[in-house]
C-alpha cells in the first residue's frame, strides 16, 4: 500500500516567481549568525563585485518555502500536496544543495518543484518521495537546485 501517490511522478508546481528582498536576506543573516559582510553590507557586497546583498547559501530553503506558500494561498498545489495529499506524518530524510550561482538580493527568481520518484525501503514499511526543486534568475539561469527527500512510515 502507496500513501504517496505514484502518479505524481513527473509532476511539477507550477513555477513561482519571487523578488529577493534586501531587508529578507539582512534578516536571514541575522538570525543565522552570519559575519561576511557580503551578507550584511550592501557596500561591501558591491565591492567585492556582487550587485547587491549575497544571500547565505541556504537561503535557497527560504525561497521554496515561500514559494510553497505563495501556492498554497493561490488554492493550488506546493510540491508535498501534489505527493502526499497532506502534510501529515511525513518526515523530512534528506536534503542536499547543488550550488550554481550566488542569490543576490534584487534578483527575480523562479522557484519550480518537481517529484522525480517514489520507492520503499525497510521490509515496504518506509516509502520515499525524492523531490528536485530548482531556483532559477530569471535572468541569469540556474542558481541552486535542492534534491529533497521526505519520509512516509507505513503503519503496521
Amino acid at each position: 500500500m502507496f500513501f504517496f501517490d505514484q502518479t505524481s511522478v513527473g509532476r511539477t508546481t507550477r513555477p513561482v516567481v519571487l523578488t529577493v528582498e534586501e531587508q529578507d536576506v539582512l534578516r536571514f543573516a541575522s538570525v543565522i549568525g552570519e559575519t561576511n559582510p557580503v551578507h550584511k553590507d550592501p557596500k561591501a557586497a558591491r565591492a567585492a563585485g556582487y550587485a547587491g546583498l549575497v544571500a547565505p547559501p541556504i537561503f535557497a530553503a527560504v525561497l521554496v518555502e515561500l514559494a510553497s506558500e505563495q501556492l498554497r494561498k493561490s488554492d493550488e498545489p506546493d510540491i508535498v500536496a501534489i505527493v502526499a495529499g497532506e502534510n501529515r506524518d511525513l518526515v523530512h530524510g534528506l536534503e542536499t544543495f547543488g550550488f550554481h550561482a550566488p542569490i543576490v538580493a534584487g534578483q527575480v527568481v523562479e522557484v519550480t518543484a518537481r517529484v522525480t520518484g517514489i520507492d520503499v525501503a525497510g521490509d515496504r514499511r518506509i516509502q520515499r518521495a525524492r523531490l528536485e526543486i530548482s531556483v532559477n534568475a530569471l535572468d541569469a539561469g540556474p542558481l541552486v537546485t535542492i534534491s529533497r527527500v521526505i519520509l512516509q512510515v507505513v503503519p503496521e
